[in-house]
């Protein structure tokens, strides 16, 4: 977060104050692996992201987008000296690179899909969820998060990706200028300490629910999605195929369950 000075207008009167911004700044994430029994470093991404849980940026997409399969795979996250990331896999990791190819290194902070030639193949965790949660649960959850919400509290800027028990109980949350880099910082974190697949779990958004949104928490296991904001036609669609419970426009005790109502109630 930084200080910049602006010039505030309020009821007709101009004012010279400070604001608190959120930082967004290049992340450069390059991968070394095996490939055909050759060894090759590669540039994965350059992501614009808030500072801060980058190896969990770094593991929680290489692991959301099918390149890992668990956290065994990475032997080692390091900096380069020009502050790219480096993340080395096992050579037993062997990497199909035409399943991951974008056409274009630099995503933006808003980016999910952008550039893929294919989509990664989704867990099939979802399936076997039983959870059934109470609907005063899901009223909890955005005031429960926005009190622990520093970065959003100091600048309005930050989306928040929230890992939540069948309970309503906060489990840990990230926070990031992109809501994919905060989702990703979250699943990276929870596969590093051997928590996925999150069965029974709730995942609360404070962004809309796009599709990427979706294909995310699948990959972790998750069979609740909450988000703040509207859902995608193309989520909604996924979900259900997907057998995953999907609701929108989460504000206090009002909110839209798009698919999968048996699990609310």
């Amino acid at each position: 977060m930084e200080k910049v000075a602006v010039r505030r207008w309020k009821s007709g009167r101009e004012s010279a104050e400070w604001d608190v911004v959120l930082e967004e700044a290049p992340l450069e994430i390059r991968v070394s692996a095996s490939f055909k029994a050759q060894r090759f470093l590669k540039t994965l991404a350059i992501t614009m992201r808030t500072p801060g849980h980058d190896e969990d940026l770094a593991t929680g997409l290489l692991f959301s987008e099918g390149i890992i399969k668990s956290h065994d795979e990475i032997t080692l996250i390091h900096r380069a000296g020009d502050g790219a990331l480096i993340v080395d896999l096992a050579p037993w990791a062997d990497v199909d690179w035409t399943a991951f190819d974008r056409s274009l290194p630099l995503l933006t902070s808003s980016c999910g899909v952008c550039g893929k030639k294919e989509l990664p193949k989704m867990s099939d965790a979802i399936e076997a969820s039983t959870a059934r949660i109470k609907p005063k649960t899901f009223a909890s959850l955005e005031a429960e998060l926005e009190a622990v919400q520093a970065s959003f509290t100091e600048t309005g800027g930050s989306h928040a990706a929230a890992w939540f028990d069948a309970e309503g109980n906060l489990k840990r949350f990230r926070e990031d200028v992109g809501r994919h880099n905060a989702l990703d910082k979250l699943i990276g974190s929870l596969l590093k300490d051997g928590s996925l697949p999150l069965a029974d779990s709730i995942l609360f958004m404070t962004s809309r629910a796009s599709y990427d949104i979706l294909q995310k928490a699948i990959m972790a296991g998750i069979p609740i999605v909450a988000a703040a904001g509207a859902p995608s036609t193309a989520a909604i669609e996924l979900a259900e195929r997907r057998n995953l419970t999907l609701i929108g426009f989460l504000r206090g005790d009002r909110f839209n369950v798009y698919t999968g109502s048996w699990r609310v109630g």
